[in-house]
């Protein structure tokens, strides 16, 4: 049975809002159809009212406001009175899983259970209908990157009952990732953040799982950054400045090229506009860590951008910058996998080369931690004993 709002959300005085009793009724609608009927409605209150519609019509004299249900003058007051006593029954069982959790729910959270009834048992559908519930609240990076994991969930098992979600279920769910999706450490480890936090929502609504979301342990892997050296950044200036270059490539090579001399993100990088560039300086928050971020422009950086108008002549997606990037590192002979991590982490080992501070670069890179930095400097020392052992 599909329940429809009503436009009724009527708020109560203070006292009846601070309320934690929900009182629940089965009413009829005082609007009349053309037929002659009524719509049955289930009224909530707890602090404030909904009106339900239970899709269920019947006439004025065919109700009993009394009893709160259909009589017996309506030709199917038995199968009307045993949807309506199968509504009530729900709404109760919502209420003692929220009361067996300790979980203080909300008026909403209740109608949101009652009208997707299987995200109550079935976690894909309950992560489904949180991450739309959490979309405009999200950076659209976030909504994409735990979009995709609702994506790997969907095609592993399309119902997951929550009473299956356990340490085993998550071995298995994890030899699937390495398995037959090849994915490294750090993404499964992204996925596992993903799973956590949602099976955390869960568990705050009343939904109980074998382990609980404090359980699901996330591992702490840092792969090695790949960075490009000095050579290979030179092959990617010649070939933008070659008369072989096509324009996709001249595009997002001048992108790439400029977070190789900024360290910007995509997302950053693509969001910069002539309004961020004052003087020599660019100036932008960053929208991964909120923080406000000034970074010198040096001469080569300032060349890849265009002297007037827009900084960049294109707007391609990250997907097909990544697919050109593949494309150009081929063309050019370079065997690391072009992306902007790796323009990021190029910026950030030349810098240290280059006799960079590491406590400033920690500010370029907007880093909270001086640990995430310091990566680099290990990078570079590695770099420097192998020139040594180069000398024999």
């Amino acid at each position: 049975m599909q329940l429809h709002f009503q436009q009724q959300n009527v708020a109560l005085n203070v006292a009846k809002k601070m309320s934690k009793t929900l009182h629940k009724k089965i009413v009829l609608n005082n609007h009349q159809r053309n037929d002659g009927t009524y719509a049955i409605y289930l009224q909530l209150r707890l602090g404030k009212r909904k009106l339900l519609n239970t899709g269920l019509y019947v006439k004025r004299e065919e109700f009993d406001a009394v009893k709160q249900r259909v009589n017996k003058k309506c030709a199917f007051y038995k199968d009307y009175n045993l949807i309506l006593e199968d509504l009530l029954s729900k709404v109760t069982n919502i209420q003692v899983a929220y009361r067996l959790s300790n979980h203080i729910f909300t008026l909403e959270e209740l109608v949101e259970d009652l009208e997707n009834p299987m995200a109550r048992t079935n976690f894909v559908a309950f992560y489904k209908n949180e991450l739309e519930n959490q979309k405009q609240l999200l950076k659209h990076s976030t909504y994409k990157q735990q979009k995709a994991t609702l994506s790997k969930l969907e095609k592993y098992m399309p119902v997951v009952f929550f009473h299956e979600i356990d340490e085993n279920w998550l071995k298995k769910f994890v030899g699937y990732l390495k398995s037959k999706l090849k994915n490294k450490e750090n993404t499964i480890n992204g996925t596992l953040k993903n799973i956590k936090k949602y099976v955390h929502i869960a568990n705050s609504r009343g939904i109980q799982t074998p382990i609980s979301y404090d359980k699901i342990k996330v591992p702490s892997f840092k792969s090695k950054p790949i960075f490009l050296h000095k050579k290979s950044i030179d092959k990617l200036k010649k070939y933008l400045d070659s008369e072989f270059v096509n324009e996709t490539h001249r595009n997002v090579l001048r992108r790439f090229l400029f977070s190789c001399y900024t360290g910007l993100r995509i997302s950053d990088n693509k969001r910069m506009t002539r309004e961020n560039i004052l003087e020599n300086y660019l100036i932008f928050t960053a929208e991964k860590t909120n923080k406000l971020q000034r970074i010198l422009l040096n001469e080569t950086a300032k060349s890849m951008i265009n002297k007037k108008g827009p900084l960049f002549d294109d707007n391609y997606t990250p997907e097909y910058i990544n697919r050109a990037l593949k494309e150009i590192a081929k063309i050019c002979g370079i065997k690391e996998r072009l992306t902007f991590h790796v323009s990021r982490h190029t910026f950030a080992t030349q810098y240290i080369l280059a006799g960079g501070n590491v406590t400033k670069l920690q500010k370029l890179l907007a880093h909270s931690n001086i640990r995430e930095t310091m990566i680099y400097v290990h990078i570079v020392d590695d770099l420097l004993e192998d020139d040594i052992l180069n000398m024999d």
